[in-house]
């Protein structure tokens, strides 16, 4: 069975307790329990404080990186949104181009009678069927 914190701290063998220290499964509660149970004078304490240091640095790296590479995926979603909002702009504008145009010429086909089709049925605008004479 695997002794406490408290336990190990209060050991007389040096080196189960710095074995104990420099064990990288530990948990940071662990080393905290360790380290308010140790005789303040002793080296241990001292070495349970730098344990957990690096502990923390190490944690600190893990999640600097994960913000970092979170950043770049963000940006590149960014881009990506950028880049669609720039094709649907272009599409929309192409678009409205092209029924100014339709509408051009339906209006000069409308003030025309020799360019309408007057032989072709007329339509309901309502039900869109043709209108019967």
């Amino acid at each position: 069975m695997q002794k406490s914190p408290e336990e190990i701290a209060n050991s007389p063998s040096a080196p189960e307790r710095h074995q104990w220290l420099l064990d990288p499964s530990r948990k940071l509660r662990e080393l905290l329990r360790f380290q308010t149970a140790a005789v303040r004078e002793r080296h241990d304490a001292h070495l349970a404080t730098h344990v957990l240091f690096v502990r923390i640095a190490e944690i600190s790296e893990i999640s600097t990186r994960r913000i970092i590479w979170l950043t770049w995926g963000l940006f590149g979603l960014t881009a990506g949104l950028l880049w669609a909002t720039i094709v649907l702009l272009k599409v929309a504008m192409h678009t409205d181009e092209r029924v100014r145009k339709i509408h051009e010429i339906a209006e000069t086909q409308r003030h025309d009678p020799e360019k309408t089709n007057t032989s072709a049925p007329k339509i309901d605008g309502i039900s869109g069927r043709p209108i019967r004479q």
